[in-house]
Order: C-alpha cells, then sequence, then structure tokens
C-alpha cells in the first residue's frame, strides 16, 4: 500500500501501510494516540485517582488519549507498545508519589483500542514510508527469486556438471537454451572455467605448475564462436593456447585433422609442437607457419628466396641486383643521386611543423628523436649542429662530435661540447636551447669552463637565425666566427666532390630504402598499376620524397619482371597465390601426417595475432569462403605489436570483431613474469591504452634509473678507461654485483649499434665480448645481449636497457618518409616505438636497470617519470667490479716448456690460452679468491720447474708473482711484475 496524500493519522490506515515492517512502528514514538472508545478507570488497592485538570482526587476518570512512550522488541520482532495516558495521575498516599497511568499493549490489541494519533504523518515520513515498503518488497521479492532460483538452477548445475563432463562442446548451447535467465552469466563462466582448470590439474601433468587461472581457463573453455585473446606480457599465451588445443582433443573429441594451429615463425611454430607432443601420443596436428601452409597449397616450381636474418638474404640480394641494374644507367644513377643530396640536406623539423605532420606540443616533445644525417652519416641531435657539421665537412675542416672533455678536481666529470676541431684548440657550441632558464645556466657553466682553458677557444652559436629560416646567414656567421679563430674558410668541396666521399654510403641507405619500399609495396599485394595510381593520389612533403616514390614504381615493376625471368618467387607472392588457389577451391594440402582439407577444419589457432598483416587476411577469407563454420582462436598482445616493419597491421587486431562475426575478446592480464614494479612501469607507459597487467608475484622487484651525467668514476676506473666512458665503468658495476649474486643478465639495445662513445668498437657484439673478458670465466655465459627485437618472448633475471635516449626511443629513421605513401605518420612511428621500448620495459624477472643521460634522455622515460618516480641508482651499493686475474706460463730465462705438462690441468679448471702472451689465463671474483688459498689449493706445483704465476687486478697490475723451479714455488723477482 502507497500513501499519495499528505498526511496520515489514522492508526489502522499506519497499520495496513507497513505491515510486516515491525521496524517502522518507530515513527509512532511521542505521538499522541486517541481511543477508539473512552475508557473508564478505576484504581486499585490504596492507590488514589487525581484529576490533573482540577488537581483533585476522584473515584474514577475516563481515559481519552496517551502518549506513546516507547517501542518494545524481541529479536527484531515487535511485542509490545507502551502508551503513557493524560488528564490523570496515580499517586500513593502513603509516600506521596505519582506517577502517569500507563499501559502496554501488542500490535492487535493497539489497533483495536486506537483509532488515531497526532500529530499525523507528513510527506517526508510518508516518503519514508514509501521507501521503506518498497525496500522491503524488493527484499522479499529478491528472497522468493533466490529461492525460485536456487531450486531450478540446482538441477540445472547438476545438468551442466554432467554436460561439462561428458559433452563439453554443447555446454553453451544448453545455457543459452536452458539456463540463461535462471543462472547469471557470469556464474555459468566461473564454473565453466574451474571445471577446465580443474581438468588441466588432472590431465596434463607437468613438472611445473600447469593449472591456468580462470582468466586462461575460460579462453581455453571458449569453443563456440571465433575468440580473439588479449594476453598481456608474460601471462602465458603459449601455455594457453597449447593447453586449448589438448583440450579440445583430449577432452571435447576433436580430431587433429580438424584443428590447425598456425605461427608467424619457425621457432614459434617448434615450441608449440613441442608443448603439445608432451601431452598428445600421436600429435598430428604439426604447427606450422603461414609460410609453409601456402607453400603446401602452391607447391611451387620457382626456386623460393627470402631473407633470413643474419644468415642468407636472398631476396634482398635479387633488390639488389635490381638496384645495381639501375646505377649502370647514367640517367637513373644522377636521379638517385639527386635524391640522396637532397635527403641528407633535409630541415626535418622544418618540414615536418611546415607541414602539419606533428603538431607543436608532439614537435616540443619529439624534436630531438627527429632525423639530422649530417653528410658524415652521424645523426645530429638538431638542424642547427647538423648544418655546423656538413659546413665543416664541406671546407675539409677535420671535427669530432661530442669528443669527451673531462672536468672536476680529478678529472671525473664528463663534458662533450659539440665539435671540437682536430688539433685546432677550439670548440664549438650550439645552444639551440637559449632562453631555458636551467639551460642557459648550463651554458654559462660551459662558458666558465673554457674562460680556464687558455689553450682552448669557443664559438658558439644560437638558433636565432635558422628560427628565421636563414640557413646561408647561419651558415655566414660560423665562417666568419671560425676565420676569426684562425681557421680558413675558402675552399669550398663542390657537390661532384661531396658526393665523391659520401657515394658509397649514400648508395647503401638508398638500396636500403628501396629494399624496404619494394617489400613494403609486395606485402600489400599492389600490381604496378595500383602502386601507380596510389603515387598519383599521393602529396609528397619533399622533393626527395617525390623523386623516390616514382623510381620506386619503376624498381618495383623491375623486381617483378625479374624474378618472374629467373624462375624465383618471394613469400610474399606465394602468400598471394595460395589465397588465389584456395579461393578457387583448391583446400587439400599434404602434410607431415598426411592428406589434409581445409573444408573440414572446426578450429583454427593463431599465435601472435598482433602481426596480422593483410596477406594472412586474405588467406583467411579464402579458407572461410570455403568453410564458414571454421572458428578462429587468435592470441596476441596489441602491446607487443612491433612488427609493423615486417608487413603486420594492427588494424586486424582492432577490427576483430567485425572481421570475425560472431565474436568476443576475452582477457588474459596476470603477469607470471616479473615482480610487481617491472609490470607497474609498462602499465604505465601504455596507460589509457587499454586493459593493464597484473602482477601475479608478490616480489615488489625494483626498477633503477641510471644517469650516466651523473656518474662519477672511481680514481682506478678514471686511469682504466678512456675518460668519458661512463657508460662501461656503468655496466661492469652492475653486472659485476650482479653476476656475483648468481643472477643472469641481459644488455638490451635497440639496434646492433651502442648509443655511447665508447674507445673500442661500439658494436653491441663487441661490446659484449668486452665485458664477459673482464667476467670469471666460469661465469661469462651469465651475460647476455640483444637487440630487442630479436629478445621479444624472452626474459631474464635482470635486464640493463642500455640506451635509453631520445635517439633510441622513438627511432624516426630519415627512410619514414618514403613509407608515407603506404598510410605511415610519424604518430605511427612514434607509437611503434613506444611499444617497441614496452617490450623492452618487460624482460626482466626481478630488476630493470634504465640507462640514459639526463642531457639527452628518451621522451618516453620523460613521460614516465612525469607520471611516477623512478628510483635512481645508488652506486654505493654498487662498487667497483673486482676481479683477480692468475696467468700461467713460461719462466721467460728458462728453455724448458713447463706449463705443457699442466696443460690438461689447467684446461679442466677452466683456464684459457692466450697465443699472443703464451700463457693459460682465467679470472676470478676477488670476494671469491685469495692468493695464499690458491697456492695451497694446487698440489701440480709441486712437479712443475720453469713457470711463472702471475696475480693481476681489475687494471691489470701484477699484485704478485710467483716462480716455480724444480717444484719449489717461490716469490718471482721485481723485473717479472712488468710483464
Amino acid at each position: 500500500m502507497e500513501f499519495i496524500g499528505n498526511h496520515i493519522n489514522s492508526i489502522k490506515d499506519f497499520y495496513e501501510a507497513i505491515y510486516g515492517i515491525d521496524s517502522l512502528w518507530e515513527l509512532m514514538k511521542g505521538r499522541e494516540v486517541i481511543l477508539n472508545v473512552k475508557e473508564n478507570y478505576f484504581p486499585k488497592n490504596r492507590i488514589k485517582l487525581i484529576d490533573t485538570k482540577t488537581n483533585k482526587i476522584v473515584a474514577s476518570g475516563n481515559l481519552e488519549k496517551g502518549r506513546v512512550v516507547s517501542i518494545n522488541y524481541l529479536c527484531n520482532l515487535l511485542v509490545s507498545i507502551r502508551v503513557d495516558f493524560m488528564g490523570y495521575r496515580l499517586i500513593n498516599p502513603e509516600n506521596g508519589r505519582s506517577r502517569r497511568i500507563r499501559k502496554e499493549y501488542n500490535i492487535e490489541s493497539f489497533i483495536q483500542s486506537f483509532i488515531e494519533f497526532f500529530p499525523p504523518l507528513n510527506l517526508s515520513e510518508i516518503k519514508k514510508i514509501n521507501i521503506a515498503i518498497s525496500s522491503h518488497k524488493q527484499e522479499l521479492e529478491n528472497i522468493r527469486r533466490r529461492e525460485e532460483v536456487e531450486r531450478l538452477s540446482k538441477p540445472l548445475f547438476e545438468d551442466l556438471k554432467y554436460i561439462f563432463d561428458q559433452d563439453f562442446s554443447s555446454a553453451d548451447f544448453f545455457y543459452n537454451l536452458k539456463c540463461a535467465g535462471i543462472i547469471g552469466e557470469d556464474e555459468y563462466q566461473e564454473r565453466k572455467s574451474i571445471f577446465v582448470q580443474k581438468w588441466i590439474a588432472t590431465n596434463l601433468k607437468s613438472d611445473k605448475p600447469n593449472t591456468p587461472d580462470l582468466e586462461q581457463a575460460r579462453a581455453i573453455g571458449a569453443v563456440e564462436g571465433h575468440i580473439q585473446v588479449v594476453a598481456r606480457a608474460g601471462s602465458g599465451k603459449t601455455a594457453t593456447l597449447v593447453n586449448r588445443a589438448i583440450f579440445l582433443q583430449k577432452h571435447c573429441g576433436i580430431s587433429a585433422d580438424e584443428i590447425l594451429l598456425l605461427a608467424f615463425n619457425k621457432e614459434a611454430a617448434r615450441e608449440i609442437k613441442k608443448r603439445l607432443d608432451k601431452h598428445l601420443e600421436s600429435n598430428s596436428s604439426h604447427p606450422m607457419t603461414f609460410h609453409s601452409l601456402a607453400y603446401r597449397i602452391v607447391n611451387p616450381r620457382e626456386s623460393l628466396i627470402y631473407d633470413i636474418p643474419d644468415a642468407d638474404e636472398k631476396q634482398s640480394r635479387a633488390i639488389q641486383e635490381v638496384i645495381d641494374r639501375y646505377l649502370k644507367d647514367s640517367e637513373y644513377y644522377e636521379e638517385i643521386r639527386r635524391i640522396m643530396m637532397t635527403r641528407f640536406n633535409s630541415d626535418w623539423e622544418r618540414i615536418i611543423s611546415g607541414g602539419y605532420l606533428m603538431s607543436k606540443d608532439e614537435m616540443l616533445r619529439y624534436r630531438r628523436s627527429l632525423p639530422c644525417l649530417g653528410w658524415d652519416g652521424t645523426n645530429y641531435k638538431s638542424f642547427g649542429e647538423k648544418t655546423i657539421a656538413n659546413f665543416l665537412f664541406e671546407h675539409n675542416i677535420g671535427y669530432k662530435y661530442e669528443h669527451n672533455h673531462t672536468r672536476g678536481d680529478r678529472g671525473d666529470t664528463s663534458y662533450c661540447p659539440d665539435f671540437t676541431l682536430t688539433n685546432k684548440g677550439i670548440v664549438i657550441e650550439y645552444f639551440g636551447l637559449q632562453g631555458n632558464p636551467d639551460y642557459d645556466a648550463m651554458s654559462d657553466r660551459k662558458r666558465e669552463y673554457w674562460q680556464g682553458k687558455t689553450d682552448w677557444q669557443l664559438l658558439e652559436l644560437n638558433p636565432d637565425l635558422l628560427r628565421a629560416g636563414n640557413v646561408q646567414a647561419f651558415r655566414d656567421w660560423l665562417k666568419s666566427l671560425l676565420e676569426g679563430a684562425g681557421i680558413a674558410c675558402n675552399d669550398c668541396l663542390t657537390e661532384d666532390e661531396i658526393w665523391k666521399k659520401i657515394k658509397k654510403r649514400a648508395i647503401d641507405k638508398f638500396t636500403k630504402a628501396m629494399g624496404d619500399f619494394i617489400k613494403r609495396s609486395r606485402k600489400l599485394t599492389y600490381t604496378p598499376d595500383q602502386l601507380n595510381d596510389l603515387i598519383y593520389q599521393h602529396k609528397c612533403e619533399t622533393e626527395a620524397e617525390e623523386r623516390f616514390i616514382h623510381l620506386g614504381k619503376v624498381f618495383y615493376e623491375s623486381y617483378l619482371e625479374a624474378i618472374k625471368e629467373q624462375g624465383e618467387e618471394d613469400f610474399d607472392g606465394l602468400m598471394q597465390r595460395a589465397a588465389e588457389k584456395i579461393d578457387s577451391g583448391q583446400t587439400v594440402f599434404e602434410s607431415k601426417s598426411g592428406s589434409r582439407d581445409l573444408k573440414k577444419l572446426r578450429y583454427i589457432f593463431i599465435d601472435e595475432y598482433q602481426d596480422f598483416s593483410d596477406l594472412f587476411y586474405r588467406l583467411t577469407i579464402a579458407i572461410r569462403k570455403h568453410n564458414p563454420e571454421v572458428e578462429f582462436f587468435c592470441v596476441g598482445d596489441d602491446w607487443q605489436a612491433i612488427n609493423g616493419f615486417a608487413g603486420s597491421d594492427l588494424e586486424f587486431y582492432k577490427k576483430f570483431t567485425e572481421l570475425f562475426e560472431p565474436s568476443q575478446q576475452l582477457h588474459i592480464s596476470t603477469n607470471y613474469r616479473s615482480h610487481e614494479s617491472i609490470v607497474d612501469i609498462g602499465n604505465k607507459l601504455m596507460q589509457g591504452k587499454g586493459e593493464p597487467a597484473r602482477a601475479n608475484k608478490q616480489e615488489v622487484g625494483k626498477v633503477e634509473i641510471v644517469d650516466l651525467s651523473k656518474f662519477k668514476p672511481s680514481t682506478g676506473e678514471s686511469e682504466k678507461f678512456r675518460a668519458g666512458d661512463e657508460f662501461t665503468q656503468s655496466i661492469l658495476r652492475i653486472v659485476g654485483k650482479a653476476i656475483d649474486q648468481n643472477k643472469k643478465v641481459t644488455l638490451l639495445s635497440r639496434t646492433n649499434r651502442l648509443s655511447w662513445e665508447l674507445k673500442s668498437s661500439n658494436k653491441l657484439d663487441s661490446f659484449l665480448y668486452l665485458i664477459r673478458l673482464k667476467l670469471p670465466e666460469d661465469r661469462r655465459n651469465m651475460i647476455s645481449a640483444s637487440t630487442i627485437h630479436k629478445y621479444k618472448g624472452a626474459q631474464n633475471d635482470i635486464v640493463i636497457l642500455i640506451d635509453c635516449v631520445a635517439k633510441s626511443y622513438p627511432l624516426i629513421h630519415p627512410n619514414w618518409i618514403f613509407s608515407r605513401i603506404f598510410g605511415d605518420s610519424l604518430e605511427k612511428v612514434i607509437e611503434d616505438e613506444r611499444r617497441l621500448f614496452y617490450v623492452a620495459l618487460t624482460r626482466a624477472v626481478e630488476h630493470l636497470f634504465i640507462i640514459t643521460d639526463s642531457s639527452k634522455q628518451s621522451p618516453f622515460l620523460t613521460e614516465l617519470l612525469g607520471r611516477d618516480s623512478i628510483t635512481e641508482i645508488d652506486w654505493s651499493e654498487y662498487p667497483l667490479f673486482s676481479c683477480t686475474e692468475v696467468r700461467v706460463g713460461n719462466q721467460d730465462d728458462k728453455d724448458n716448456d713447463g706449463v705443457l705438462f699442466v696443460k690438461d690441468l689447467l684446461k679442466a679448471e677452466h683456464y684459457e690460452w692466450n697465443d699472443r702472451a703464451k700463457q693459460w689465463r682465467r679470472t676470478y671474483f676477488t670476494s671469491d679468491f685469495s692468493i695464499p688459498g690458491f697456492l695451497d689449493k694446487y698440489s701440480w706445483l709441486e712437479t712443475v720447474d720453469g713457470v711463472e704465476i702471475q696475480f693481476l687486478d681489475n687494471h691489470e697490475n701484477v699484485i704478485e708473482a710467483y716462480i716455480v723451479t724444480d717444484g719449489k714455488l717461490k716469490k718471482a723477482p721485481a723485473y717479472y711484475k712488468n710483464i
């Protein structure tokens, strides 16, 4: 019952309104209540009755109304209502005490005795009643529904349990037909996932824990419709895919011939097969790559040409041969020269800002990452620096870019001016951020430093003229400064002379750019006519871009003709032909397990779906044309889409639900690889770009920033390493401590070349070799190095990201402008680089080090630091790396070959032979080594003659030296220590 009026004053109406809600009787407390019939009251015993109006004793009184003074409950149930009556009081003549007439009523007697109450319930109180009534009714209805659902669902749960066990594939159909509306979707999915968990744990025994989490189990048990699984880094993507394939075969009764598992590379396919073989006695599903499937469909007579990274690159050679033919043609040679000369002279900052390729804010943020390639092949930090370098190059003035000078009391502070003129005592600083207070303060410190160097002269420039677009005036200014310092600038190289100096490098870069253009066109399945139409519609931003893409059309057509004439086919052509053959009805192919038919497939699995491309999509369209019932299970992570350079297109990932209907998207987000802080930093980088990952491990882990500009080397380090090589010193300290704690370490780099100026080669593998040489032989394999692209999917205890600087993240290659025709943009390039940076951040298990220089740090790192603080490394926790090297050789004054007799013993102890020095050598951690302990340990010392043993510190200083003559050991004379 609901009251709509302004008030209630009837006891009966009130009772009916709140029927069953005892708590609302509290609203009656304090109100006057009027009896239905006056009650004649007689006092008992010696108690007298006083009329309060006259204050006289009366024999009896007519009770008319009272006041509700309390509502009494027992176990939340109303048991009595207490009323004090008005108009009369009871008095005890013996002691003079008086009180009101008080009666208690149960609900029934109260309703019968009283008719009205005052004051009436007002509107707000009525609303309160109505709300309470509504809530009470809803509660009753909910109780009723729960009881009804419980009654109905109990047998349904039993049915589902049976179906999960006996006919799992029909579970969704049964749920939708019989259970929907009674059993909630979430509860159904949870029970279904729990069943899958138990089945996997029971049936797939493993040395490692193999029970999937609920998200993984739901993906495994999703056997109806097309499924996209968003699998974050370290979430068990491959395990989920493999477990689903096994579950379908062993529990759902799906034949291996009805399942096709596709991967993007052989290594991934082999890993999937290896895991399947552990649990399937006769595994005929044979995971394969897309290219392998295409090959089996087409069975080409042509020779396949393709590139194998770091090995045979047949396709690149075929492209090179096409380009070489055109280089012999003077007309095309001149066009290539014009393109590359224009490219080296481009001001990308002005092109981008003037062509609206990037917003002003983005421009400021990423300006240091823009390509500024000088004549000498160096990628400079700004157009101003590039202009200075080109001027020096053109005038044959020798220079070094960012050559290290040291300052400070011990010469331990690194300082790299922009340009040092070789043997001239002149440095050039381009103060490109003039006007920024912090930058200006730093510039003043640099000026002050050079003022104290009487043998050096500082020439400084600023960007004012360049901002006005007056490049020639800037060059004239530089010329006047140089001539004022005594540097002649009269003889300027001609364009032909410049080309002669840069020709080889420029042609190599052109070949790489054109090769990428041809491969990209091929992956997009363009015919020459289609590419020509695309070029016609494209608006170019630079002369070099326009000339390049028109030349690209010619080279592309020649490449297609060349491979056809030579009886060759590339993988992209193979994929196109496979899609065409399937589309025309050829669905049977031969596999390792025998003949298979695409029309009979029920499930197709695709690993690393974020790497999908148009070529692969065409293949799936063709399959679905002849097998519309086949269902796709695609697993991938859009945050790890880093193969855009190889033709992958993330749009297929984003539009999965449109391309595959009906479909659903599931998430497996728990990271089982990394500690919490490492998962957290990855999430922060990708904030707002999808569902974040969750850390499973309880350990916090550690992420540390290593700012090389703040590193202070020890005296020993300064003496040992070239001034300014803080990078090598820092790496040795971090690696030394990690390996001493028995932790494995990986150095991760954006490219195969380091971003830091080193004394030795700046190639990644050479640097790894150098670091390993400093370590004990038995520990050297505990450190590895890789580029990020090669390390995707891998992990290590400790990862050191060695180049978190603006030119590495994002790495905006000068050739990107030539791919604009394919839809690339700076925004896309930067987002591709962000995802690559995410992959780098998420490879560590326990500890991540991010090496940077605050003067040129990556904008991605700047963004992360703006969102959260990241601990800076405390070098006191990473002491100087300390090892002792033992060298065993022959004494110089002895003719016999004493070490020959202990060769096998030394080899067994992991000593390595140094042929140049004719010594056996091994390095030990100083903390694990003592010279007396070494001498006591080796009994063979008593059996040799003419042997010398040296002990050296980190810096190759001889600590002690001993000689063994006729089995007797004694300290070597001092002259031995100079070896």
